[in-house]
């Protein structure tokens, strides 16, 4: 069956409001990924005087067999942009007016290996009754993770022909740029090998008093762990182990096709057949960095100070901090290059109405100022993020109480970096990374409290009370719970509408290629947009506190650190209750409120964080745009005109919420 998507479907994933029009499936099917893995550890430990000394090691094998998506059976996208479109999906489907065709190889089966070696040795020396310390180190030789029949595929900027297209002479079987294992130009595992890596660890503990009431504690190390597989997995769907080629109206010639003075554009399905996919225009494929092999790195310190209180009490403030480097990210290593002069096509690139018009509506004229023309884009996996934790941790406990235990912690926390919790990286700007893509990290919470009890309620059946039905209901309850209140999560903005457009872009900046989390262009602030709101459907934020940047510029990309999601209040309670009726046999009632309170909580998903802008004023009809002149329906903003911010949107608003209370009750016999 050939898979369908539409323009609807792919709007309702950024927008609720927006429902598909028709049905989406998975393309590729059957998926299947099979894991193996194989350990061999061993660990010894030697007591000599005041040294307790450990060694030990491990030596692991880890196997992935799997294949990969691929429109096999062929995917067909039905959008008001394709050439000849009714403006209806089902007209445009039964009419064959079809916006894009794409079609795939069979899927190819990657047989993936690597092996870990560490090895690691550390003392406990007790220097003194009072104080002891640790030190070791731990060598860890992690070899790429590697296809074991040779279908590793990486790209090389020094191999790739700018005369050639995407194939060699138009040879699928040399793709332009990539090496292959096949061949030997490249080893399996893609890029040679690291050497050992050295993770040595520092701590000590100092017992001040000497009667372990004030305690001194300190340590610091360093951690190193690979990506699990996901920077070398793309090899199996890369010519020559697979192909895939995406067709649509703008490949078969013509003139505007797509807009409402298109020329020449015949419709698609009728004349795919007759396009040579190995010289089309190129295709966009991902690869590891072939200059940038490292293993991911973190290091860790910490020093608290732990005090007894009265009341069996114990308070302990702690610093810790987490550094990473070499984390995974991705970047797009064939961006269109700024670019301000020359000619495309009968557009003067200097002039900033031509060029909006050209980014608008013919950017792939402007792949000529890529660094590699004739491909598309090229993800580079690559190990060049960093990440930033600073705390001060403060906990207050009492575990030895007979009827009340505690556990009270605070935080007070920054998380900033240029990559986010999902293990292969962020999109990462490919100018200005550190400028564009480094910022808070979403998962920072610049307060966090929680406390877990247990309370054992005392007798309360007395007086003349104190009887056996008193007894059996007031006497034995044991109340349970933990809460949290946190603060809410970063929010951050990105402009939606005029402001965001392709001819905006690269009428500001000459290229409408970027990358991160960021958005491609940010607003400026014009005062704390913050309202304190958090019923839903209300304002977080005031869009009338945003203002547009000039002609030319940007806004700060890292938005103030105040601008959060409502916090976050949290209580879960239990209570118990046992029914005796011997030593050894008892009933107990136990019941569960979770989210006691029943509170709704927003995350940022929740809320709408796209800002929507107009442009004031249009590009003149007539106007070149590289293979033509802007028609007379054509809608091009003239970003020298200035944008205003839509007061009729939805931004700022929190659009859904999550959170219910959940009750449970239970009971159980113990005999």
């Amino acid at each position: 069956p050939i898979t369908i998507i539409n323009e609807a479907w792919t709007q309702a994933q950024s927008s609720p409001s927006n429902q598909p029009g028709m049905f989406y499936t998975a393309p590729g099917l059957p998926l299947f990924a099979h894991n193996d893995s194989y350990s061999m550890t061993d660990n010894l430990s030697k007591i000599s005087g005041s040294h307790t000394i450990k060694f030990g090691g491990l030596i692991e094998r880890a196997d992935k067999v799997q294949n990969i998506s691929l429109q096999t059976e062929g995917q067909i996208q039905l959008a008001r942009w394709g050439s000849g479109s009714t403006n209806n999906q089902f007209a445009d489907l039964f009419t064959g007016q079809v916006a894009q065709f794409t079609n795939s190889t069979a899927s190819p089966v990657g047989n993936f290996r690597f092996y870990n070696f560490e090895f690691y040795g550390q003392d406990s020396w007790k220097v003194r009754p009072n104080f002891t310390l640790e030190y070791g180190m731990r060598v860890e030789f992690l070899p790429n993770n590697q296809e074991i029949n040779s279908r590793g595929v990486l790209f090389s900027p020094e191999r790739y022909d700018r005369t050639q297209g995407a194939f060699i002479n138009g040879d699928p079987t040399k793709p332009n740029g990539l090496l292959l294992a096949s061949r030997g130009e490249i080893p399996k595992g893609l890029v040679p090998n690291n050497g050992p890596q050295f993770a040595p660890r520092l701590n000590f503990a100092w017992d001040i008093s000497r009667k372990g009431d004030l305690v001194l504690r300190g340590g610091a190390g360093l951690f190193y762990n690979r990506v699990q597989g996901n920077y070398q997995y793309y090899s199996v769907g890369l010519p020559p182990n697979a192909y895939s080629s995406t067709i649509d109206a703008y490949s078969l010639g013509g003139t505007n096709c797509g807009s409402n003075t298109a020329t020449n554009c015949a419709p698609l399905l009728a004349s795919v057949g007759s396009v040579n996919p190995y010289t089309a225009a190129g295709f966009a494929f991902s690869s590891q960095n072939p200059q940038d092999n490292h293993i991911p790195r973190t290091g860790t310190m910490s020093l608290s100070v732990a005090k007894r209180l009265p009341f069996q009490n114990v308070l302990e403030v702690s610093y810790v901090g987490t550094l990473g480097r070499h984390l995974p990210d991705q970047r797009n290593a064939n961006p269109r290059l700024p670019t301000f002069a020359g000619t495309v096509g009968n557009a003067d690139i200097s002039n900033v109405l031509q060029r909006a018009a050209v980014f608008s509506q013919n950017a792939t004229l402007l792949d000529r100022f890529r660094p590699f023309p004739t491909i598309g884009d090229v993800k580079y996996y690559e190990y060049a993020g960093t990440s930033a934790y600073h705390s001060m941790q403060l906990t207050l406990s009492r575990q030895l109480g007979k009827d009340l235990q505690y556990f009270l912690t605070y935080t007070f926390s920054k998380a900033l970096g240029t990559t986010a919790v999902d293990e292969t990286g962020t999109n990462i700007d490919p100018f200005d990374a550190r400028g564009r893509s480094f910022g808070i990290l979403p998962f920072d919470r610049t307060h966090i409290f929680n406390l877990s009890y247990n309370y054992y309620v005392p007798k309360l059946a007395r007086g003349s009370l104190d009887n056996w039905a008193g007894r059996g209901v007031l006497n034995g309850w044991q109340i349970s719970g933990i809460t949290t209140v946190s603060s809410g999560a970063p929010l951050r903005v990105t402009v939606g509408g005029d402001l965001g457009g392709a001819g905006t872009l690269g009428a500001f900046f000459g290229t409408n290629t970027f990358g991160g989390v960021f958005g491609s262009i940010a607003p400026t602030y014009l005062r704390d947009p913050s309202t304190g709101n958090t019923g839903f459907g209300s304002r977080v934020l005031d869009p009338s506190a945003f203002g547009v940047p000039a002609f030319g510029q940007s806004g700060a990309f890292q938005s103030p650190f105040y601008m959060r999601a409502p916090r976050r209040a949290n209580f879960d309670v239990s209570f118990f209750k046992n029914f005796k009726f011997s030593e050894t046999r008892y009933l107990q009632f136990r019941s569960g409120f979770f989210n006691l309170f029943n509170s709704a909580f927003a995350n940022p998903g929740d809320i709408d964080l796209v800002l929507q802008t107009t442009c004031n004023r249009l590009v003149p009809v007539g106007t070149p745009n590289g293979t033509g002149t802007v028609g007379s329906g054509d809608r091009v903003c003239d970003p020298t005109g200035g944008f205003t911010v839509n007061s009729n949107q939805t931004f700022g608003q929190i659009v859904t919420k999550h959170g219910h209370r959940i009750v449970e009750v239970a009971l159980k016999f113990y005999f």
